[in-house]
C-alpha cells in the first residue's frame, strides 16, 4: 500500500487506494491562503564566562529550542550544519499549499511513508520535516477529520541491501502540527539524534486512525513539484515494503560529528571513580593537533554514561596534558553523570562557537560498589 490521494472522502474505504502510489487531485477553488513564518536567531555565548548557564544544546536550551520551533512549525540550519536531504525545490518552510489541487503519497494505519537519506560520516540529526497534511477525508469542500493529532516520524535503519527495516527503531519524534486541514504546511521537529555512518529512512507515522499525504505536488498558490524522494510505503499489517523514486517534499538537516579528545581526572591512570565518595568529576576537552579546545562553548556541553546526562557547573582554560597548549577543564556533578558501577567508559557531547559539534570518549573504572 503505497501512495497517495487526495479527494473527496479520500479514505472512503481500503479498496479505493491499494494500488501503489495512486494519487488523484481536486480542483482548486478560486483564492488561495499563504502565511509567513519566521526563523529564529541562532544564540551566541561569550567564551570568558566561567560558570555556563545551560543554553544551546544543553538540556534547557534543548527544550526552549524544541518549544520554539514546534511552535512556529519552522526550523532553520544554523552555523555548521549541513543538508542531508532536502527535495522541498522551490517551496521554503513557510510556504503553505492549498490542499484542494494538491497531490501526495497517502499516509496513514496501513501506509507508513518513509524517505531514505545516506550518511557518509558521524552526524547529529538536527531536523526533520516534510509538506504534511493530515486529514484524511474532504467532503463537499470540507473537512471531515476532528481532533487529528501531530504525527510522528521514527528514524529506522535500512537493511543490507538498502530496503526499510521495520524490526529496529533508532528514535521516535512528534512533528509540528498547523491544526488546518486545508492547508499542506511544513511540519518539522528539532532533534538531537547521534547516527553513525550508514543509511536509513524517516518514516512518517499517523495517530490511530489519522491520516494524510506526504505532498508530491500542488497548485495553489503556484505550481508545485517537490524533487524526486526515494520513498517507502509500508504495510505493517502485512509486512509489505514498496519502495520507488517519486517526488516527497521533506528535509533533513545535521551537524558533522567530530571526534575529540578527552581525558576524565586528568593526571590519574586508569580512571578510578568512586560513586559515593567524589562529588565532583573534572574532565578535559584537549586541544590537538586537529582541534581547538579553546573554541569549546562550555553553555553546550553535557557528560555522563551516554554524553547527555549533565552540564558543567565551572570550567577553566589552561594547559592539562603539559604540552604548551591550551585544553578545557570542566567539573560535574558525579551525581547528575548518570554513571553506575557497570560502565567502563563515559562520554562528553557538545559544540563550539561556531556550531561544530563535537564527542569524545575516556574509560572509567567504577570502584567500591559492593
Amino acid at each position: 500500500m503505497g501512495g497517495g490521494l487526495y479527494r473527496e472522502q479520500v479514505h472512503r474505504s481500503a479498496a479505493c487506494c491499494r494500488q501503489a502510489h495512486d494519487s488523484v487531485r481536486v480542483p482548486p477553488p478560486a483564492g488561495a491562503a499563504t502565511a509567513a513564518g519566521y526563523r529564529p536567531r541562532r544564540m551566541t555565548h561569550h567564551r570568558q564566562e566561567q560558570k555556563p548557564q545551560p543554553k544551546s544544546w544543553s538540556t534547557t536550551r534543548k527544550i526552549l529550542t524544541f518549544l520554539l520551533l514546534l511552535s512556529s512549525g519552522v526550523t532553520t540550519a544554523g552555523a555548521g550544519e549541513l543538508t542531508i536531504l532536502d527535495t522541498l525545490g522551490d517551496a521554503a518552510p513557510t510556504t503553505r499549499f492549498s490542499i484542494f489541487g494538491s497531490w501526495g503519497t497517502a499516509i496513514y494505519g496501513r501506509s507508513y511513508v518513509g524517505v531514505r537519506f545516506t550518511l557518509t560520516q558521524p552526524t547529529v540529526l538536527t531536523e526533520i520535516g516534510g509538506f504534511i497534511n493530515n486529514c484524511h477525508t474532504i467532503s463537499g469542500g470540507l473537512p471531515h477529520c476532528p481532533n487529528t493529532q501531530p504525527l510522528t516520524v521514527q528514524i529506522h535503519p535500512a537493511t543490507s541491501s538498502g530496503t526499510f527495516d521495520p524490526s529496529t527503531t533508532l528514535a521516535t519524534f512528534l512533528l509540528s502540527h498547523d491544526n488546518d486541514p486545508l492547508v499542506v504546511s511544513y511540519e518539522s521537529v528539532a532533534t538531537y539524534l547521534k547516527l553513525e555512518p550508514g543509511t536509513y529512512f524517516a518514516t512518517f507515522v499517523p495517530h490511530g486512525e489519522d491520516g494524510g499525504i506526504l505532498l508530491r505536488s500542488a497548485t495553489t498558490p503556484f505550481n508545485y513539484t517537490a524533487e524526486v524522494a526515494t520513498i517507502s510505503t509500508w504495510d505493517p499489517e502485512t509486512g509489505t515494503a514498496v519502495l520507488s523514486q517519486t517526488p516527497g517534499a521533506v528535509r533533513l538537516v545535521g551537524v558533522p560529528l567530530l571526534t575529540v579528545a578527552v581525558d576524565i581526572k586528568p593526571g590519574h591512570s586508569p580512571n578510578y571513580l568512586d560513586l559515593k565518595r567524589s562529588k565532583m568529576l573534572p574532565v578535559a576537552i584537549l586541544t590537538t593537533a586537529t582541534f581547538d579546545a579553546t573554541t569549546v562553548d562550555p553553555a553546550t556541553v553535557l557528560f555522563g554514561a551516554t554524553g547527555v546526562e549533565a552540564s558543567p557547573t565551572r570550567y577553566v582554560r589552561r594547559d592539562v596534558d603539559g604540552d604548551g597548549k591550551v585544553d578545557t577543564l570542566l567539573f560535574f556533578n558525579t551525581k547528575d553523570t548518570g554513571l553506575t558501577c557497570s560502565d567502563d567508559s563515559a562520554t562528553v557531547s557538545g559544540e563550539t562557537f561556531d556550531g561544530q559539534a563535537f564527542e569524545g570518549t575516556d574509560t572509567v573504572q567504577v570502584v567500591r560498589c559492593k
